[in-house]
């Protein structure tokens, strides 16, 4: 099977934006390619959509369309690059394209219906943005129920000038209702989501929850890690991801590390972090802080689990989670709030600790009492990693990406126009 991938960048959420998938597949002995926006790695069967045009040509004419769409208040509509793949041999020769991250600042929306019309189509949808009027994530807002409009919040991310949202939601329900694309959403809480949304009335809705490579993320000696990262051997260790994107809930977490008192416990405290650096400085006198930095290699992510006795995943908005499972498969407890979709990621109270969103308090609590409670600690991380092999085993997602690309394609040639 000859199978492209497209998304916006081929490192970054490499886990589960199709490079995965494609290094498995060639495995496999299948022809699998990825075209990106953005090449941050090198691997040859990786090529950068408009490949041929200067860099600089090219920069200057998304940062045109980029402020035209602002201007305009609407996204994803004027970006000319998928024009490219009519022309390219490469996607020609697919047998099936699986779309991902479309959004990201190089890709109209309206070249779908073409698209989808030439190659059998797979689009796995990373979050509700494609539902909703403007946002990534509604919240607590119900207007993607009912075609958006008088959008009470046009600042949260995806921001507009002005409300038109209206406009886009009807524009994205028109593209998808002349679109042959089947929907693909990793969990349940996407998937309730999108069998509500009129967008998708009329599509394929399939449920295919992500997974991760076993043999990586696992139970490793944490004795030697701990040494390899300077971390004492009875420090209690706290993980999490350290970044100022509003929804991922830095705040409530720096709210948590200011209650917690180093006297009410048995051992001093280190703080270990990925993504960003320099969140932290407020703590620098209080714990031990290891910041990792960006990660890209999943053998060191597997190493940041597997130093840390929590991880804390407190997130206000989630349309999965990839390092709750991650945490997860290394035998490692996650605390997370409710109203995403987390609790159902983590079989929240079997392999994670959920408390109501934005609590800080019970937020606090939960903490507080895994730390204190090692033997609770444990028994839920090694429930944790019990339910990863059953549920996220990357092979088992894999294969049932495969079994769906080769339905995808009866259907398309079935339901060709004669």
């Amino acid at each position: 099977m000859n199978i492209l991938q497209i998304n916006y960048n081929d490192i970054i959420g490499g886990r589960f934006n199709g490079r995965g998938l494609n290094e498995y597949f060639r495995c496999l002995g299948h022809d699998a390619q990825q075209c990106v926006w953005v090449k941050d790695g090198n691997d040859q069967y990786t090529w950068r959509l408009s490949q041929k045009l200067n860099l600089l040509i090219r920069a200057l004419c998304n940062i045109f369309v980029c402020l035209t769409e602002k201007v305009l208040s609407i996204q994803s509509l004027l970006y000319p690059w998928p024009i490219l793949l009519f022309y390219d041999k490469r996607f020609h020769r697919s047998d099936i394209v699986h779309y991902h991250l479309l959004h990201n600042g190089y890709f109209s929306l309206l070249a779908m219906p073409k698209l989808t019309s030439l190659k059998p189509s797979i689009w796995t949808i990373h979050d509700p943005w494609l539902m909703t009027g403007h946002c990534v994530y509604p919240y607590s807002c119900k207007r993607w129920k009912d075609g958006c409009g008088e959008c009470p919040d046009l600042k949260t991310f995806m921001p507009m000038r002005f409300d038109n949202t209206r406009y886009m939601f009807e524009s994205k329900k028109n593209i998808l209702e002349k679109s042959r694309v089947d929907i693909v959403v990793a969990s349940r809480f996407m998937l309730e989501m999108a069998q509500k949304s009129p967008i998708f009335a009329k599509h394929r809705i399939h449920y295919i929850p992500f997974g991760v490579d076993t043999g990586i993320f696992k139970r490793m000696d944490s004795t030697s890690l701990r040494t390899k990262y300077n971390i004492g051997q009875n420090n209690l260790v706290i993980s999490f991801r350290e970044t100022d994107y509003e929804y991922k809930g830095l705040t409530y977490i720096k709210e948590v590390l200011h209650r917690l008192s180093l006297d009410d416990y048995a051992a001093p405290i280190t703080l270990m972090t990925v993504n960003q650096r320099g969140l932290l400085k407020e703590f620098k006198d209080k714990y031990q802080i290891i910041e990792l930095g960006i990660v890209t290699d999943e053998a060191v992510m597997a190493e940041f689990y597997n130093c840390s006795d929590i991880f804390l995943m407190p997130s206000t908005a989630e349309a999965f989670g990839m390092m709750a499972i991650e945490a997860m498969a290394c035998g490692k407890p996650v605390v997370a709030f409710e109203g995403t979709s987390l609790p159902d990621v983590v079989y929240s109270p079997a392999g994670g600790i959920c408390v109501p969103m934005k609590d800080s308090d019970a937020l606090y609590a939960a903490i507080d009492r895994l730390l204190k409670d090692q033997a609770e600690c444990k028994a839920i991380g090694n429930e944790a990693y019990r339910l990863s092999r059953i549920h996220y085993n990357f092979e088992d997602h894999a294969k049932k990406m495969l079994d769906l690309y080769e339905d995808v394609i009866a259907r398309h040639y079935e339901q060709a126009p004669a």
